[in-house]
C-alpha cells in the first residue's frame, strides 16, 4: 500500500525534524504542522480513520531523520 502522507508534506516534516536537533518541543510542533496540514487537506474524520497508519509513517520518518 502507497504512504498515505504525500511526498511534499513528508518532505517538509523531514526538513522540520532535521531544525529541532531533537528538541521534544519542536518535534511535537513537526507532527502539530503535519495533522494541520493533512486535517485541512483531507478532513478530520479522514485522520481519524487512518490515524494509525499515518502515526507509524510520522514515527518511522521521525526514525530515518534523528536516528
Amino acid at each position: 500500500m502507497a504512504n498515505l502522507i504525500p511526498t511534499n508534506v513528508a518532505d517538509e516534516f523531514r526538513r522540520l525534524l532535521a531544525e529541532s536537533r531533537g528538541f521534544k518541543a519542536k518535534r511535537a510542533a513537526a507532527r502539530r504542522w503535519v495533522y494541520t496540514i493533512l486535517v485541512g487537506r483531507f478532513t478530520a474524520n479522514w485522520w481519524d480513520k487512518n490515524s494509525e497508519k499515518l502515526l507509524s509513517e510520522m514515527k518511522v520518518i521521525e526514525g530515518e531523520v534523528l536516528g
